[in-house]
């Protein structure tokens, strides 16, 4: 894991989005395993209403 000012600089970069949009970014993504997420899953973490943050490394976008 990085350093805290590389956290304190991705915090900083960070933005919020939509429900859809993450639900729409985070299907598209895999779990540890490498599979495509499951949309129980997408949605059960959505319906909870927590916020939450998911981060990714810009060259994979």
């Amino acid at each position: 894991m990085g350093d805290e000012s590389e956290l304190e600089e991705l915090t900083e970069e960070a933005k919020p989005v939509s429900e859809v949009y993450a639900a729409v970014r985070m299907a598209l993504g895999t779990n540890e395993d490498g599979n495509l997420m499951d949309m129980n899953f997408v949605f059960t973490q959505l319906e909870k209403h927590e916020e939450m943050t998911v981060l990714w490394e810009g060259s994979l976008s």
